[in-house]
């Protein structure tokens, strides 16, 4: 009994010291309210009263409540705590950690030692941090993780926000996530909305590729993206570089805004413009404003093409499409072509043009032009160069002997055989007809010869006309110099369209 009465004695004695102490200290800081605690005991030091409470200790301080199984609360109201230490904020904000340093004038938590910020659902794991209660704002220095239901965010340096529940990362960034592994020097995360800002170098990497980039944001919630300069994104064989990249990984739909250059090393495809879209489905592309396709045939003399909008698309990793509409312009040094839409497969390496088309094929050596057009022409290539060309319906070819003579042969269907880059061979059929100018070198020309038959071969050297073969019912007319005129030295249909042709790749 007499023990019981004197602890209740210590205990009164105790709390009147407190009621002392807080008198003096109302008049300099907000007090430090003590709610709980086991034990307790006070003392001086420098002449200030120190109060030192164990055992489920619990403070308040301007709405904070601080929870540890050790307490000191120096005169100025300043705490250092140890020991299962715990911070509630009023809006439901907690840290735990087993040191605390806390400046009630300033309102600042130092926690140490397997410190867990919880916010909402999100939860940062660090050594330390260091907590301010005015702007709701946590600062850590010796590296730290955000864990927010499947996306894990580690970095050295970061700044939790908790009123706006952002948290800016710094330096060795990793953003681990089952759809993608982001790795960046700066990073930006609302863990609220799931959304993620990252500035300078960025990689982003996923089961199907991965992306470089300087700028750009994430939305976990949508699985949409935006990258800015500099950006790179790798899908081989296929890859693309652009200044601005919009895209939805639900839909698999993308939106390029500004310059931009796609390849396709297994094709030998290169693609550059402004502004295109993309559809991860079907792997298509579609580029906008005249951009540039460029097919490497040979190393040293590419093909360029462009067109008012070019598409790409895969049918299997065996046979990817390319195709150019409106206003279609091809430039090789061996070869040029206009038309209305145009249509490349792998799988066949057949160029198929269509709507008014032109080609021309220059020899190299004797600089002779060949023009040949038709409704319709397909290019075939072999080993990425021409081998064949076809041309259907009202097909004709015409090939400048000198200035106002021209050799010319017109036909339902032409085909053209190309060896070494050369004209070589030529089927003619159904409704064959031929102007062919016969020359007796050095003396010159002796005349031309206007003939048709159902079906002729004409052979050539150097890719010039040499002779002619006519085969089934052939009907042949020769004309003396001294007899050329423009109607029998023209057949039907001719136009010599060499004003149309592009005379190299700026000229597209």
């Amino acid at each position: 009994m007499f023990i019981f009465l004197n602890k209740i004695k210590t205990a009164l004695i105790l709390i009147n010291l407190f009621i002392f102490i807080h008198k003096i200290n109302a008049q300099e800081t907000a007090n430090v309210e003590i709610l709980n605690s086991i034990e307790g005991e006070m003392f001086y030091e420098n002449e200030e009263p120190v109060r030192k409470l164990k055992g489920k200790v619990k403070l308040r301080h301007k709405g904070t409540l601080m929870y540890c199984d050790e307490a000191t609360i120096y005169a100025n109201n300043n705490i250092f705590a140890q020991n299962n230490v715990k911070i509630v904020r009023p809006k439901g904000t907690t840290i735990v950690g087993e040191i605390l340093n806390y400046y009630s004038a300033q309102k600042l938590a130092h926690i140490q030692g397997n410190v867990i910020l919880t916010d909402k659902k999100a939860k940062l794991y660090t050594p330390d941090i260091t907590y301010d209660m005015n702007n709701e704002t946590g600062y850590f220095t010796n590296g730290g993780k955000v864990i927010n239901d499947s996306t894990t965010i580690t970095s050295k340096h970061g700044t939790y926000y908790t009123e706006t529940q952002q948290v800016f990362f710094k330096f060795n960034v990793v953003v681990d996530n089952p759809n993608y592994k982001l790795k960046s020097d700066t990073l930006e995360y609302n863990t609220k909305i799931k959304r993620n800002y990252f500035y300078k170098g960025t990689t982003i990497e996923n089961d199907s590729g991965y992306i470089w980039c300087n700028k750009g944001w994430y939305d976990e919630k949508s699985n949409t993206a935006s990258f800015g300069v500099g950006t790179i994104i790798y899908n081989m064989p296929q890859w693309l570089m652009t200044d601005s990249i919009y895209y939805e990984k639900t839909t698999g739909f993308g939106r390029v805004f500004k310059t931009f250059e796609y390849h396709d090393t297994a094709a030998h495809i290169h693609v550059f413009g402004d502004t295109a879209e993309y559809f991860n489905k079907s792997k298509r592309i579609l580029a906008f404003k005249r951009p540039l396709l460029i097919y490497e045939n040979d190393n040293k003399n590419p093909l360029f093409l462009r067109a008012n909008t070019l598409e790409s698309f895969e049918i299997d990793s065996n046979n990817k499409v390319f195709n150019g509409f409106k206003n279609v312009r091809i430039f090789n040094e061996e070869f040029q072509a206009v038309c209305d839409s145009f249509n490349f497969k792998t799988i066949d390496s057949l160029m198929r043009m269509r709507g008014k088309p032109y080609t021309w094929l220059i020899d190299k050596d004797s600089k002779k032009i060949s023009q040949l057009k038709g409704e319709k022409i397909f290019l075939q290539m072999a080993n990425r160069q021409p081998s064949k060309i076809y041309a259907h319906k009202e097909s004709m070819m015409i090939q400048e002997e000198i200035p106002t003579y021209f050799n010319q042969i017109a036909a339902d269907t032409i085909i053209i055989f190309l060896k070494n880059k050369k004209i070589d061979f030529m089927n003619a059929f159904y409704n064959a007809n031929s102007i062919y100018y016969a020359e007796d070198a050095p003396k010159g020309y002796l005349g031309l010869n206007r003939s048709e038959s159902h079906i002729l071969n004409a052979y050539f050297n150097d890719s010039k006309l040499d002779r002619i073969v006519f085969l089934e019912q052939p009907k042949a007319t020769f004309y003396p110099v001294k007899d050329i005129n423009l109607t029998n030295s023209r057949l039907d249909r001719f136009l010599w369209n060499i004003n149309q042709r592009p005379k190299n790749k700026e000229d597209l």
